[in-house]
């Protein structure tokens, strides 16, 4: 029994310890830092959503309030 536990532990030791240091250090170096600008980039497609919302209903009769309850 003993034989197989060192087995394993080498095993781990060996095989999934540096993958999962490889995938750690990949989430954090590439990931993560796409989202840094996250809120920025979804306050500027706000605004172009809202721009084409009020130039496509450009009619006087069309109260912007209106607009933004849709």
């Amino acid at each position: 029994m003993n034989l197989n536990i060192l087995f394993w532990e080498r095993f781990i030791r060996k095989q999934f310890i540096p993958q999962i240091e490889l995938f750690v250090e990949n989430v954090e170096k590439r990931l993560i830092p796409t989202f840094d600008s996250i809120e920025k980039e979804a306050e500027s497609i706000q605004q172009q959503e809202w721009d084409n919302l009020c130039s496509a209903h450009s009619s006087p009769d069309v109260d912007p309030a209106d607009l933004a309850e849709n």
